[in-house]
């Protein structure tokens, strides 16, 4: 029998994530890249660099593995990723990955543990390598200030209604609405000085650059708003040489539409499964 080969740490400065065969599907697994730069964020490898883990605590664990690596190879990679997983005693909330690789390491882990795997959300992974801009659409990009937080705290409320159908009030979003007001990070196309839709710029790697939050509120939509901040972003980031990416809801129809207009392709799709069934352990008295 072949010999299991155990997971090993790594940090920011490995090739892992700067090589072949990662980078053939950095963009359906870029958020691993954000996790790499994060302080505090478990990054595991197998010694091979074909099945990479990163984990922030509180989110779900981002699980890539080699598309060539067969059947075999993957399971035998995913039982002793577990093992590992154990013996730091760390917890997942939940897995994201290929849909299949998905379910077949959330099965395995949740059997492990008694737990019962929720598929959470399906997402699609886009890049923009070329923009195509709408035209005739009235409106100037800009970036947010100050002034703009209580607009943002609005358009917050609003995102997380549409992406998770949760109702949160504006107010409870004063904190952050604050914090990227000011983060040079965050964009709004604005007609006739209102605002009229809502970008960020989530964070970048050293080939890609991350879109999200992108929300247009009810009254403004249609009119084609979101296509040209986008669309605007795009030409910026090309001229940075980053090609943007995001990732979109596959239930969410309207906003795929949108981004194949503008001249995103898609780049294949993430699963994101929750574990249920954690005992809450007890406190010694």
């Amino acid at each position: 029998m072949r010999p299991q080969l155990k997971w090993v740490p790594f940090d920011a400065e490995d090739e892992v994530l700067d090589s072949q065969p990662f980078v053939g599907s950095e963009v359906r697994y870029n958020l691993m890249q954000l996790h790499r730069y994060t302080p505090d964020a478990l990054l595991l490898k197998s010694p091979d660099g074909r099945a990479v883990l990163t984990w922030m605590a509180g989110w779900n664990a981002w699980l890539w593995l080699d598309a060539e690596l067969n059947e075999e190879e993957r399971r035998s990679r995913m039982n002793t990723l577990a093992e590992e997983l154990d013996d730091r005693a760390i917890r997942l909330s939940g897995v994201s990955s290929d849909p299949e690789d998905a379910r077949v390491f959330a099965a395995l882990y949740a059997g492990r543990h008694g737990l019962e795997v929720e598929e959470h959300m399906e997402l699609v992974a886009y890049d923009c390598p070329s923009v195509q801009s709408p035209v005739g659409v009235p409106g100037r990009l800009r970036q947010t200030y100050a002034a703009d937080e209580p607009t943002l705290a609005a358009f917050l409320s609003g995102f997380v209604w549409d992406a998770f159908g949760e109702t949160r009030s504006a107010e409870s979003f004063a904190e952050d609405a604050a914090r990227m007001a000011v983060s040079g990070q965050v964009y709004i196309w604005e007609v006739e000085g209102t605002p009229s839709a809502m970008l960020q710029l989530a964070s970048a790697s050293k080939r890609h650059c991350r879109m999200n939050e992108v929300y247009t509120p009810p009254e403004c939509r249609k009119r084609g708003y979101a296509s040209a901040l986008v669309a605007q972003l795009c030409l910026k980031l090309l001229g940075e040489d980053l090609t943007p990416m995001l990732y979109a809801d596959k239930k969410n129809p309207d906003s795929n539409g949108v981004y194949r207009k503008v001249g995103f392709q898609e780049a294949g799709q993430i699963l994101g499964t929750r574990f249920q069934g954690w005992k809450v352990d007890k406190q010694e008295p």
